[in-house]
């Protein structure tokens, strides 16, 4: 829900203001009492930290802003909006504090207001008005000089150290796993270029366009390589290299250590952030057109996975299975619970939604999808119910686990082995299932509602009702791959596939 939540154009960039907000959530545990006055510290130290950290992205050629649409900016004033919630329940989780009704509405209402105030100063920006109370503010501040409490002799090594250690409780184990990964690259690399283990002090911005000209030089999957193990950074280089990080991916993990020096320059540690001048400028993804999976493909690949290597991981079938027929994303699938697959009138459906903890896209994708007659033909609703009551179906792989990485990167090797030459992914389960309905004569908005679009239609989104189930239920009916999933294998418990 970090998109839904903070409303910003780049995922990436949600969730790494995200993780800076709940850091300093998670801070506030340092402290021996939690008071009025420390959580109108932390507010006014999420507002600093958030706007500090936009104007920072946008310095290096990101333009994305945290400005709320006039409808949300609505909700937020009205406390129709779960944004202020989410992140109550964060410092309320973090702090193992037993609020009452009152007091976490308080506190929801307080972090609310603080992302009102966020939006209304970016807009003011966004005009070219830097004159707003907070920058002139900070203007005013920086007329003074700075006092800076170095820690001498700092070596990056510590810095890493702390840097982990201290914001790892508002991290993900993957996330964590990633950015580790990054900061100790970041480290070895420095090493090899001839700096040591270097006092972060006497890092300059020489320093810096060394690492970041080498940065982009070295392949893509380096420590999977096995021709790269063991090498020293030179030795690497001199390979021949055919396909080094993309710009695209050199700029997420520069934000990672810019994120760092952001930290270490707020602890007073160094003057000045060298690596504001590391990111790529103009790194856009080329725009590649999705392809959808034809209906022969997605045979092929529910086939092959029943065939090659199933053993006892029912997510490697159902999860792709749930996709091609509800046209659900990867990530709406991996955070289903048992008590997200509810029967009401007879019609069993998923319930995608935001509640304990599951994050979504945008704020459309809270619906009910029905369960296609063909994926209980096969045994699903066998399959739930052998789960346990109110848990993940897919334990394994949740969002938050370090295998959910994993199996994409299984998913991808396999989508790669059947289909070498196309571009489709696994997302393109959702174009086939938009596609395939649109060719049946399905209303637009029908289509939209089942996957979670806004729709464009101004009047049907502020006055039209959500078609109720029944008319939900016949419409995904309708969607025929021209197979039946029972001639491919059936669902028999207890783990046990039948394949046909």
């Amino acid at each position: 829900m970090l998109q839904y939540s903070l409303k910003t154009k780049d995922y990436m960039y949600a969730k790494w203001l995200a993780i800076g907000i709940v850091r300093e959530i998670a801070n506030l545990k340092k402290k021996t009492q939690i008071t009025d006055e420390s959580i109108k510290s932390l507010v006014k130290t999420i507002i600093s930290m958030s706007l500090d950290s936009m104007e920072f992205t946008r310095a290096q050629g990101s333009d994305n802003a945290f400005i709320l649409t006039p409808s949300t900016m609505q909700k937020l004033a009205s406390g129709k909006s779960e944004t202020g919630d989410v992140f109550a329940k964060a410092y309320e989780q973090q702090n193992k504090l037993k609020l009452t009704d009152l007091e976490h509405n308080d506190l929801a209402r307080r972090f609310t207001i603080a992302f009102l105030q966020i939006s209304n100063i970016e807009q003011e920006r966004m005009k070219g008005n830097y004159m707003n109370p907070y920058d002139a503010q900070k203007l005013s501040d920086s007329s003074m000089p700075p006092t800076v409490t170095k820690k001498a002799g700092m070596p990056l090594s510590e810095l890493i150290e702390r840097y982990i250690d201290e914001s790892k409780l508002g991290w993900t184990p993957a996330t964590l796993e990633d950015f580790k990964h990054t900061l100790e690259v970041f480290a070895w690399m420095l090493n090899e270029l001839g700096y040591g283990d270097i006092d972060i002090s006497a890092i300059t911005q020489d320093v810096m366009r060394d690492f970041k000209d080498t940065y982009r030089k070295i392949p893509k999957n380096l420590q999977h390589r096995s021709n790269c193990k063991g090498k020293s950074l030179k030795a690497i280089l001199a390979l021949k290299i055919d396909d080094p990080l993309s710009p695209v991916t050199c700029n997420k993990h520069f934000q990672t250590i810019g994120g760092m020096f952001i930290y270490a320059q707020k602890q007073g540690w160094i003057e000045r952030n060298y690596a504001e001048g590391l990111m790529i400028k103009n790194a856009q993804k080329a725009s590649v057109p999705r392809a959808e999976y034809k209906p022969e493909q997605i045979r092929q690949i529910i086939t092959q996975i029943c065939i090659a290597k199933y053993k006892n991981k029912p997510e490697n079938l159902w999860i792709p299975v749930i996709a091609a027929y509800t046209g659900m994303r990867l990530g709406e699938i991996c955070q289903l619970r048992e008590n997200d697959i509810i029967c009401k009138d007879d019609i069993w459906h998923f319930s995608v939604n935001t509640n304990e903890g599951k994050t979504l896209k945008t704020e459309s994708s809270t619906r009910r999808v029905p369960i296609h007659p063909q994926l209980i033909e096969a045994g699903f609703l066998v399959w739930i119910q052998e789960q346990k009551i109110g848990q993940a179906i897919f334990p394994a792989i949740t969002r938050q686990a370090p295998k959910f990485n994993r199996w994409q990167k299984w998913y991808a090797y396999l989508n790669k082995k059947l289909f070498p030459d196309s571009t489709v992914v696994f997302h393109s389960f959702r174009h086939s299932f938009v596609n395939e309905l649109k060719q049946t004569g399905i209303q637009d908005q029908q289509i939209s509602e089942l996957v979670g679009h806004k729709t464009g239609n101004i009047t049907m989104e502020r006055y039209g009702k959500n078609y109720n189930l029944k008319v939900l239920s016949e419409t995904i009916a309708k969607l025929d791959y021209g197979f039946k999933l029972t001639d491919l294998f059936t669902y028999a418990g207890k783990k046990a596939i039948a394949i046909k």
